[in-house]
């Protein structure tokens, strides 16, 4: 849940601070073009029980520590903690 959180406040910000820099026109070179805007949702994330070996996640058996990236033209635009 918590991975969950950290990704849609960084996409809330990514998505914040494109807005501003194209509202006040520094930065871009080129008008918004709503045909080039791409907007990221997850809906959840499901988690084995255990590993695939099937050992525990962690040594003391708590939930694995999950993390995403999300790539746009080999650039990372966005990594979880």
């Amino acid at each position: 849940m918590k991975a969950l959180v950290s990704i849609a406040t960084a996409l809330l910000l990514l998505a914040a601070g494109y807005g501003a820099a194209s509202f006040f026109g520094f930065g871009f070179k080129k008008n918004w073009n709503p045909e080039e805007v791409y907007a990221v949702w997850i809906e959840g994330v499901e988690v084995l029980p255990n590993a695939s070996n099937g050992t525990a996640w962690n040594p003391d058996g708590t939930a694995p520590n999950l993390v995403a990236s999300l790539s746009w033209r080999n650039t990372v635009v966005l990594e979880t903690p």
